[in-house]
């Protein structure tokens, strides 16, 4: 295996299984910050596809180690943001300078009484109210905005292979509880958890069942058996275990476990401290997905509980990229490939997005860490 060079595909393969590598695969999530080292706006990379593809290949070509395509873009693109955007949002050239970053902001949109809809009706048809109440938008503006983002990501997916790099995500979902309470605001999420948890507990498996059919079409689709799943909420610094394990483990457990079952790696992409959590991964099978850590969690601490269970990325964390120097993120990065990426199970990747004012040196110095 040390002899061979594998494929970015057979490498991130490797890595899922925790198998022999010929290096450490690399995964940073860079949006905004490809724009910027393109020398184009926001508003030209959010509006304009082909820009946003070409910025990602002229990045692509400067540090050719970079060869897992970890991309969101179809969930950024700008012209459905304001007819499909899970939150109300302000978009760069339009709301905002060109050159801003795009801003989500979380309102009450959904009432209690609407947990009475999905119960009825499904949250299939609840999600096309929503999407209306909180935009503004009509049913055939949300039909054709659903079709064009998934447009985008095959053209992304062929652009990216194109480029010689393997794309990550076949498909993407928040955890049920995570969607709720973004929908819901987080204020009166939590009062929902303590006033009418019977309710809450219905609404989740519903939110659930839904996020479930949605990743397994889109991946028919995409015909790329990874979905990245999103979480930041319930984690031991906001809830207890107990609320953890009755509103948020046993429904993401099972989405998860519907995945595997379908011969798809689901990616766990986890915002913030979730230290108290970890030891519940252990519940699943060993070597079918991945935990994504954003440097709020103990990634050395991830690989004492997990090392042997399942793929670590991470976890460069975006503020490294922006503020310190070159020298730290050589230090960290070297450390990573060190101590979380002994015995295989570890992709390099930042914690989350590169944020658009990172340092072209600190890029550099991730990067290169890799290539020498």
């Amino acid at each position: 295996m040390e002899n061979k060079i594998l494929t970015p595909e057979e490498r991130l393969n490797a890595a899922i299984r925790l198998a022999p590598v010929d290096r450490v695969p690399c995964a940073p999530a860079i949006e905004s910050y490809a724009a910027r080292f393109a020398g184009i706006s926001q508003y030209e990379f959010l509006f304009d596809y082909r820009k946003a593809f070409h910025a990602f290949a002229f990045l692509k070509n400067r540090y050719p180690v970079w060869d897992i395509r970890r991309s969101s873009y179809n969930m950024f693109y700008g012209p459905y943001q304001k007819k499909i955007g899970i939150l109300r949002n302000s978009i760069p050239g339009i709301d905002l300078p060109a050159d801003y970053e795009i801003q989500f902001s979380e309102f009450e949109i959904m009432h209690r009484e609407d947990y009475f809809t999905i119960i009825k009706n499904g949250y299939d048809f609840y999600e096309t109210e929503y999407f209306k109440r909180a935009h503004g938008t009509t049913k055939e503006d949300i039909k054709e905005a659903k079709k064009e983002k998934i447009q985008i990501q095959l053209k992304e997916i062929e652009a990216s292979n194109s480029c010689g790099q393997v794309y990550l995500y076949g498909a993407g979902t928040t955890s049920a509880d995570e969607m709720i309470s973004y929908t819901r605001s987080f204020p009166e999420f939590i009062k929902d958890l303590y006033q009418v948890p019977e309710l809450m507990e219905e609404i989740i498996s519903i939110a659930t069942d839904f996020s479930i059919r949605e990743c397994k079409e889109t991946v028919k689709k995409t015909s790329i058996p990874r979905v990245m799943i999103g979480m930041s909420r319930m984690n031991g610094r906001y809830f207890s275990l107990s609320y953890f394990e009755k509103f948020s483990w046993k429904h993401l457990k099972r989405l998860i476990e519907s995945l595997i079952v379908e011969d798809i790696t689901p990616f766990v992409h986890l915002d913030g401290e979730w230290r108290l959590n970890l030891p519940y991964f252990l519940e699943l099978p060993k070597r079918k997905i991945v935990i994504e850590l954003d440097g709020n969690t103990d990634i050395f601490l991830a690989k004492k509980i997990l090392g042997e269970h399942s793929c670590l990325l991470g976890d460069v964390p975006s503020t490294m990229f922006a503020v310190e120097t070159p020298d730290d993120v050589r230090n960290y990065c070297s450390r990573l490939l060190k101590e979380v990426g002994q015995g295989g199970g570890f992709i390099l990747g930042s914690g989350c997005a590169l944020p658009y004012q990172a340092e072209h040196s600190n890029v550099e110095a991730f990067f290169n860490c890799l290539s020498n």
